[in-house]
C-alpha cells in the first residue's frame, strides 16, 4: 500500500533537528552543598549544545574535483522515508534509477521541474510523481531533501550536464537548521507558494522573487572591503555591474569568471571588462556557477543567474553565508578555473 505523505503522516522525520527544543522542559531543582557548582556545569553543556546546533555539518562538493553523482547516489542509499527534488531540468539517468528504486521499495518520492525541460525527464522514465511548473518565469531552484535530515543545494541541476560537464558546485547541509528552511522552500515550490527570507545564526537563505533578498545581496557586496571574486553563467544584471565598477574604482579588487555563453546572450557582455578583470573558460568548459566570495569570509551562491529575471521573476533560492572556512573552499574553486583560463587548458573532466 501507498505510503501517506507529508508533514503530518512523516512525524518525527520532520521534527527539526539541531534547535535544543529537549532543554525547554529542563528544570533545576533547589540544591544544597554543590548546587551552585552543578547549575554552572548545565548551563555550559546547554551552550555547548546550542552552540553545535547553530553551526551547521555542511560538506562542499564541486565538479572539478567531486563526482557529484556518485556522492547524490551515496546519500539517497540512505533514505528511509522520502525525497523531494526540486530541479529545473532532471534527467541524470544513474539519479533517475536510483530513485525509481526508492519509490518501488516504498519510498514517497516527488520531484518539481521546469515545464520547458519535461521532455528530456519523461525519456528517462521515472516511476516517482513528477510535477511540471509552468508558471511565469523559470523553476530554477536546485535542491535534493532526504527525510527531512539532508539537503543537497547548489548551481548545477540534477542532469548529466550539471553534475559531470559543467563547473558546479553543492553543499550538503545535514541535521541542521539549514535543512529544515530548505525543506520549508522546497515544499513551497511543489505547493505553489512564496516565502519569506529566512535569517540563520551565519547567513541568510533567500526565496525568490524577493525584492527585499534582492537589495540584501546587493548591500553585501557595498559592504565588501578588500576582495570580490564572482563565477557567472549569465550575466545581464546592469546594476550589479555598476556596483562591481564602483568597488573596483574604490579600490577593492574585483574579478570574475564568466561563462562564453554572455558573448552570445548578454547585452552587457562588451562592458564586462572594463574597471573589473574578467576572464572567460576554454572553448569547451562551460562555467554553470553562480557565486560570489567577499573578503574570504562571505559567499553567495545558489541557483540565481546574475540577472534581473532571477530575483524578480523566476523561483531561485540563494544563500548568503558568513564562513571564513567555506569561503576558502569557494576560493580554491576559483583558483583553479581561473588557471584552467589563464592558460588555457584544452581539456578537463571532472573525476571519476
Amino acid at each position: 500500500m501507498q505510503k501517506m505523505w507529508g508533514r503530518s503522516a512523516v512525524g518525527s522525520a520532520l521534527q527539526w533537528h539541531c534547535r535544543g527544543r529537549g532543554f525547554e522542559s529542563l528544570r533545576l531543582h533547589q540544591m544544597r552543598g554543590p548546587g551552585p557548582r552543578v547549575f554552572i556545569y548545565i548551563i555550559f553543556f546547554v551552550f555547548l549544545v546550542l552552540l553545535v546546533s547553530t553551526t551547521p555539518a555542511v560538506e562542499f562538493l564541486s565538479t572539478t574535483e567531486h563526482n557529484v553523482a556518485s556522492k547524490l547516489v551515496e546519500l539517497l542509499d540512505s533514505t528511509e522515508e522520502y525525497v523531494l527534488i526540486v530541479s529545473y531540468s532532471l534527467d541524470h539517468q544513474e539519479v533517475i534509477d536510483k530513485l525509481n528504486d526508492l519509490f518501488l521499495s516504498g519510498v514517497h518520492v516527488v520531484a518539481m521541474i521546469d515545464a520547458s525541460s519535461s521532455g528530456r525527464t519523461v525519456l528517462c522514465r521515472p516511476l516517482f510523481e513528477v510535477r511540471a511548473d509552468s508558471s511565469d518565469g523559470l523553476m530554477h531552484a536546485k535542491l535534493v531533501i532526504i527525510d527531512g535530515r539532508i539537503c543537497v543545494f547548489g548551481t548545477g541541476n540534477i542532469t548529466q550536464s550539471g553534475l559531470h560537464r559543467d563547473s558546479n558546485t553543492f553543499l550538503v547541509f545535514e541535521n541542521c537548521d539549514h535543512v529544515s528552511v530548505l525543506e520549508d522552500y522546497a515544499l513551497a515550490i511543489l505547493e505553489g507558494r512564496s516565502l519569506e527570507m529566512q535569517k540563520l545564526p551565519n547567513g541568510i537563505l533567500i526565496m525568490t522573487p524577493s525584492e527585499k533578498g534582492r537589495q540584501l545581496f546587493l548591500n553585501t557586496i557595498l559592504k565588501a572591503k578588500e576582495e570580490i571574486c564572482f563565477l557567472s553563467y549569465a550575466f545581464t544584471d546592469t546594476e550589479l555591474l555598476a556596483l562591481l565598477k564602483y568597488k573596483s574604482a574604490m579600490g577593492v579588487s574585483v574579478r570574475g569568471i564568466v561563462d562564453h555563453w554572455n558573448n552570445d546572450f548578454s547585452a552587457i557582455a562588451r562592458y564586462l571588462n572594463t574597471g573589473i578583470v574578467v576572464t572567460f573558460p576554454p572553448d569547451n568548459m562551460r562555467i554553470h556557477d553562480k557565486t560570489i566570495i567577499i573578503d574570504g569570509k562571505t559567499v553567495i551562491t545558489g541557483s540565481a543567474n546574475h540577472s534581473f529575471n532571477a530575483w524578480q521573476k523566476n523561483r531561485e533560492v540563494v544563500a548568503i553565508i558568513e564562513s571564513a572556512d567555506l569561503a576558502e573552499k569557494y576560493l580554491a574553486h576559483f583558483a583553479y578555473l581561473w588557471e584552467v583560463a589563464d592558460y588555457g587548458l584544452e581539456s578537463w573532466s571532472c573525476p571519476d
